[in-house]
């Protein structure tokens, strides 16, 4: 799976968007979806076999159809959290108990796709221990060399969507505030956002670099 989804998003983002924006977007459950993780499924079975769980909790939409797939065997409930702040329809499908959202405002788009809203909770994203506590200040704005007196903003974009978020950047890089872009692993749109210009103070950086200042 990695290594067709790292081939998309270098050499075909336009099936990308088109498969995780449309196939099964009436229901949020895809025939086909069933039918692609049947035949990817491996050796699931193997550590169901292994570990007997009475929950499965997937950080992905695969594994949450690897699961559905084996649910009547082994009688385990299914929750799911979404690591995403917009959720395209494969993160449902109907064996799904629980799904844990980033936050409220995307229940509604989460309830389009057929699920129930008892099995909703917008808890946030599991991201790391060290965010359950507070983070000091001060050092924060020390290590990204923030102003204390100015207003900062944080964009956040993904390797397949890029083209997106770089224009939501290029909108708003004439405001004078200090601007910082988390690229991920996203290193073309990353280059091309560096060489923008406007008022905003502009940082931009990977995942990695923003993240281990810890």
């Amino acid at each position: 799976y990695t290594k067709i989804y790292d081939f998309g998003q270098r050499r075909a983002r336009a099936l990308l968007k088109f498969f995780y924006g449309s196939v099964g977007v009436d229901s949020g459950s895809s025939k086909l979806l069933y039918i692609m993780h049947r035949a990817l499924v491996y050796n699931f079975r193997d550590l169901l076999e292994k570990f007997k769980p009475d929950y499965v909790f997937c950080s992905h939409f695969s594994p949450g159809y690897f699961s559905a797939l084996y649910k009547n065997d082994y009688h385990y409930k299914i929750g799911i959290v979404v690591t995403d702040y917009y959720v395209h329809p494969h993160w449902v499908n109907n064996e799904i108990d629980h799904y844990f959202i980033p936050h409220e405002s995307l229940t509604e788009q989460i309830l389009s796709y057929g699920v129930s809203k008892n099995k909703v909770f917008p808890y946030g994203i599991p991201v790391a221990l060290e965010l359950e506590h507070e983070i000091n200040k001060d050092a924060a704005q020390k290590r990204f060399g923030l102003s204390k007196t100015r207003i900062s903003a944080v964009v956040m974009g993904s390797k397949v969507f890029g083209g997106e978020w770089f224009e939501i950047v290029r909108e708003i890089v004439d405001f004078d505030y200090d601007l910082l872009v988390l690229c991920g692993e996203n290193k073309e749109v990353m280059e091309r956002i560096k060489k923008l210009k406007g008022k905003a103070r502009l940082v931009v950086s990977s995942i990695c670099k923003f993240y281990c200042w810890a």
